[in-house]
């Protein structure tokens, strides 16, 4: 078998191609052979860069070496003795690493559907990020979202609320060229945080203020001023994962009886129950029905295809000009 490449994180702004053994299935893995893979901008340039405050959740999780990467789709070329040899062949997306062969668990696995091209499918970890947000958002036909911070995540946010009818979309990045990648739609409205925001807000929902603003921006400063485009009883929902602590004026909180909650991909429940029944599983067929029926179009996204050996360059890309940046996919 040919040689093991991974993409290690070997210590802060250092990336480094290297070789590691090829694992073998256990009974109830397989063994995938990467196809293409994503790099989530955000978490990885925080990984990446190493600028954890003291005592954060950020500080506690990562050391390096590391592998980075979450967003994975591969091809099955063996499976372990529990699984059926049907899935020989076929396309998997998975939370696997920036790598070339890996041993998954079968359960942490999504067969990808034929129609997906493979440089859509895989959005999917970002997608069921974005799908369980929305739900924690409580996002409603006719909501007035807002979306803070417009990198892969918030890009998603917004064509979600799209899809799900909330109208108007106000979409807010200072860059100009990320605010581009928004649809072209009477509906979705984006604006420069750095300008008047506020009178937009206002201008955009007849002075009542966003029922529901997303924080995707990853920016513990930028949160606080959010809380402002809401209206009485507003929701406020926390996508994005400050490196360092962040101020917030729990007065204000209270007094508007603003609610705050958190939304993470790993609070997507594995079973169905009382209160909740989109599973992970759900939310991954929700996704890939959005993308092949056309609703969620995932292709304008894509800002960068290349060899994972460029990998190097490309996170330097990341790490220096990122506003010029959207998807960046690594070829294997």
């Amino acid at each position: 078998m040919e040689r093991n490449e991974r993409i290690e994180f070997t210590a802060p702004n250092t990336v480094e191609i290297v070789q590691r053994p090829t694992p073998t299935p256990g009974d109830s893995e397989i063994l995938i052979e990467t196809d293409q893979s994503l790099i989530s901008s955000g978490t990885e340039t925080a990984i990446l860069t190493g600028e954890f405050a003291d005592g954060t959740v950020w500080d506690s999780l990562y050391d390096y070496p590391l592998s980075p990467g979450y967003c994975n789709v591969g091809t099955v070329i063996e499976t372990g003795n529990d699984i059926n040899d049907e899935l020989m062949g076929c396309r998997v997306a998975s939370r696997t690493t920036h790598v070339r062969y890996a041993a998954v668990d079968r359960d942490k696995c999504v067969l990808v559907p034929e129609t997906i091209p493979t440089q859509e499918a895989v959005f999917l970890e970002l997608g069921k990020l974005g799908l369980h947000s929305l739900r924690r958002g409580g996002v409603e036909l006719g909501h007035a979202t807002g979306v803070f911070g417009l990198g892969l995540v918030g890009q998603l946010l917004v064509r979600l609320c799209d899809a799900a009818g909330a109208q108007p979309i106000v979409a807010f990045q200072t860059s100009d060229a990320r605010r581009e990648y928004l649809p072209s739609e009477p509906q979705i409205v984006g604006v420069d945080p750095r300008d008047d925001w506020e009178a937009t807000v206002e201008e955009q929902t007849d002075g009542r203020g966003l029922d529901v603003v997303f924080e995707a921006t990853g920016n513990g400063d930028a949160i606080e001023p959010q809380l402002h485009a809401l209206r009485e009883e507003g929701r406020l929902v926390i996508v994005g994962s400050p490196t360092e602590p962040t101020p917030l004026d729990l007065h204000a909180i209270s007094r508007h009886s603003y609610d705050v909650v958190g939304a993470h991909v790993y609070h997507q429940p594995a079973e169905p129950g009382a209160t909740n029944e989109w599973t992970v599983t759900r939310h991954a067929e929700l996704f890939f029905n959005l993308v092949g029926d056309g609703v969620l179009n995932i292709e304008p996204l894509v800002s960068h295809l290349v060899s994972y050996e460029e990998a190097p360059s490309l996170y330097e890309t990341l790490r220096t000009e990122k506003s010029r940046t959207m998807g960046m996919l690594l070829d294997w």
